[in-house]
């Protein structure tokens, strides 16, 4: 979702708020600073958000011509991971894998 053009984030958002609004009020916060920290980082990292001995990273593929979100991750269990392997090892192979497949795809 943070991969997806603002229009369209805000339209889900706007759902979820109008569809479980308890959600919402839950996860606001949580979204906002994924918000930010994808902004910076360029991935998203959920550090066991959805289950706790679930780690992942992921981010979107540019992909022209495509009006669906096309994206990439690598999710490891927490238990195996040493700390910080996921920013300093998985996300940048990962970014790495990403550019090489934009530009595959004509992207500049």
């Amino acid at each position: 979702m943070l991969g997806a053009p603002t229009s369209e984030r805000d339209a889900i958002l706007n759902r979820i708020k109008l569809e479980d609004p308890e959600r919402y009020a839950t996860d606001a916060a949580v979204w906002r600073g994924d918000l930010k920290a994808f902004a910076e980082r360029g991935y998203c990292h959920s550090r066991g958000d959805w289950r706790k001995e679930v780690h992942a990273v992921g981010a979107p593929i540019r992909v022209p011509r495509r009006e669906e979100l096309v994206a990439i991750n690598c999710t490891l269990s927490a238990y195996r991971l040493k700390p910080d392997t996921l920013e300093n090892d998985v996300a940048p192979r990962m970014l790495d894998a990403i550019r090489q497949i934009e530009v595959a795809c004509g992207m500049p």
